[in-house]
């Protein structure tokens, strides 16, 4: 038996509209309506790594998405366990 029978996804990513989180994130949405939506489920919000932005990390109970921003609207939206969720590039 293989192990491509147990493969699981560690995280799903966004960078284009069309794709909602359960709260109704979505890619171009201003950050400061993600703010007002997710609220202190944002925990921090670290320097992007290319751009003038940040990625603002958000907790909810059973899962951890990493938004990207450019500082004034959503540019991805990545979703999943740790610690894959969390890289700075989807590949490392």
């Amino acid at each position: 038996m293989d192990g491509r029978n147990n493969l699981v996804a560690a995280r799903v990513s966004a960078d284009q509209p069309g794709w909602l989180t359960e709260d109704g994130i979505v890619v171009g949405m201003a950050v400061v309506e993600a703010e007002a939506i997710l609220g202190d489920r944002i925990v921090e919000g670290l320097p992007h790594a290319y751009v003038d932005g940040e990625y603002p990390d958000v907790r909810p109970e059973d899962i951890r998405y990493m938004l990207e921003t450019d500082v004034e609207s959503i540019t991805a939206v990545h979703a999943g366990m740790e610690p894959v969720v969390s890289y700075t590039e989807g590949c490392s």
